[in-house]
């Protein structure tokens, strides 16, 4: 037992990017700020959201890193959208969260593309079945996700 905890509780620091991580916390940190001042966390999640984006940035040309981002941010922005948009219907919600997870899972996985793969569009699509339901706002929801970008 002790082994086994010891083999789980391992973290390989090679692996840790310390300037990536410290990048990615700034990201996030100035819209959950905004949201502090202003006194709308809400809005400030949803922006927060958009920074996702980033950690699918890896090493390559400026053009590279810019149309990972881009995508990333689409695929986002259109998780959220969606996501808002079938919250009040059931089994759209349903089919809709099985596309957003198994879509960008098997894009990934083909393309070899390094990453969390479907992890945050999946975050993205069922934080709107959490919010007040509104399909008419899945314009504005999006949106604000495609400005944390």
């Amino acid at each position: 037992m002790k082994h086994y905890l010891k083999h789980v509780t391992y973290v390989d620091t090679n692996k840790i990017d310390m300037n990536r991580g410290i990048r990615q916390g700034l990201l996030m940190l100035l819209p959950l700020l905004y949201g502090v001042c202003t006194h709308n966390m809400s809005l400030a999640l949803l922006v927060s959201i958009g920074t996702f984006a980033h950690i699918y940035v890896f090493k390559g040309t400026f053009t590279s890193r810019m149309r990972a981002v881009t995508f990333a941010t689409c695929g986002l922005v259109v998780a959220m959208m969606l996501g808002t948009f079938t919250v009040s219907y059931p089994i759209l919600f349903g089919i809709g969260l099985l596309l957003v997870a198994v879509i960008p899972y098997y894009v990934f996985t083909t393309l070899h593309i390094p990453g969390p793969s479907s992890t945050f569009f999946i975050i993205a699509y069922s934080l709107s079945s959490v919010m007040p339901e509104d399909p008419h706002a899945f314009l504005y929801r999006g949106a604000l996700v495609g400005c944390g970008k």
